[in-house]
């Protein structure tokens, strides 16, 4: 049967499906206890129960001007963007500070924002509770590393179509490596002149890389179904975004 599927949907099932094999090697304080997987709602929900002390009795974030649930939100995103990227969360605040041009005292935000992201990971993993950035970094680090999971969902899925590869993420394309070699066939679509989620962790140039893995490749340069006027619309957009 064919399955339609992303990354974060198959380290959800995967989880779900392998919980008891791995939840206490995890660091899951109830590892005899089902998982609780978070939508982004309630992340921010218990975002807010980890990070509303912090804020109100030391201070945190007394030079952001933006609501409480856009700060839990960013926050979130940093553990995110970590996640798919292959990162802990304890750098995250050196990663941010490296890309910063301000003043210097604006900084120490970013130390903020790492305190309470690593508050949220260690309140999740004593209650079960999994965000997207934990289902996938439990995935990589324990289920796809363990034999007995990874053959599980090779056998599983022989063969695969990976679509729109230059919009996913470095982890995403570390995995599809290891497992272009196990299938008995593989089709990987890349569009060129893509990559526009590279502000949410895409990586074109990773996955520029797979085609060194592929026996064959193809490039079509003529569209089947973009009409001239949508295609004059993108040249221009393009231009006006990154003019030469």
């Amino acid at each position: 049967p064919v399955q339609i599927a992303t990354l974060a949907s198959l380290a959800r099932r995967m989880i779900d499906l392998f919980w008891p094999l791995i939840a206490e090697d995890a660091g899951f304080g109830n590892p005899e206890q089902r998982p609780l997987f978070l939508t982004l709602e309630t992340a921010q929900y218990y975002m807010a129960r980890v990070a509303n002390p912090l804020i109100e009795a030391r201070g945190y974030f007394d030079s952001v001007r933006i609501e409480r649930n856009r700060l839990y939100s960013q926050i979130l995103d940093n553990l995110n963007k970590a996640a798919v990227v292959g990162f802990p969360p304890s750098e995250i605040a050196g990663r941010l500070k490296g890309a910063w041009v301000g003043e210097q005292a604006q900084a120490r935000v970013y130390d903020h924002a790492q305190i309470c992201a690593q508050h949220f990971r260690s309140y999740c993993l004593e209650h079960n509770l999994l965000d997207f950035s934990l289902q996938l970094s439990i995935f990589v680090n324990h289920l796809w590393k363990a034999s007995l999971c990874r053959d599980h969902l090779l056998e599983s899925y022989p063969h695969f179509i990976v679509d729109n590869v230059e919009e996913d993420t470095p982890v995403a394309h570390d995995i599809i490596a290891e497992w272009v070699s196990k299938t008995q066939s593989a089709l990987i679509i890349f569009d060129t002149g893509a990559g526009y989620r590279s502000f949410l962790g895409a990586d074109p140039e990773s996955a520029h890389e797979l085609n060194a893995l592929c026996d064959e490749t193809f490039s079509f340069s003529q569209s089947l179904v973009m009409s001239t006027e949508m295609k004059t619309l993108g040249r221009r957009l393009a231009e006006s975004l990154e003019p030469r």
